[in-house]
């Protein structure tokens, strides 16, 4: 995994998640295992797992993952990879997700051509 400056090629994947502090620790070991599953995929750069700092009573935490890709490509790759991996582990992320009562904002990235 490197730190360079990513290229224009670069794609990221970027999901944001509000999590119930009771459901935190469930959570956190779900993206835990698909983390390092990510990690090992060809062109994935550098991935992170953020938790933001809560307030003393939080009732909810607010994570944010991220993986850069090398290329389109490799993100569209990573993604076929997870889906044939959920299937074969019987796993459903959307059921997961509203099990816990997470609420999700997933999304793919790309660099913003800034004029200047």
């Amino acid at each position: 995994m490197s730190h360079a400056t990513p290229s224009a090629d670069s794609r990221y994947r970027i999901d944001k998640f509000i999590v119930p502090s009771s459901a935190l620790s469930s959570f956190l070991k779900q993206i835990e295992r698909i983390d390092a599953e990510l990690s090992t995929l060809p062109g994935c750069e550098q991935h992170l797992v953020l938790i933001q700092e809560p307030d003393v009573a939080a009732e909810v935490f607010h994570v944010m993952t991220l993986v850069e890709w090398t290329s389109p490509a490799h993100l569209i790759a990573a993604k076929t990879h997870m889906r044939q991996r959920y299937r074969r582990d019987g796993f459903e992320p959307a059921a997961f997700i509203q099990e816990l009562g997470v609420r999700a904002d997933l999304g793919d990235y790309r660099r913003a051509e800034l004029a200047g």
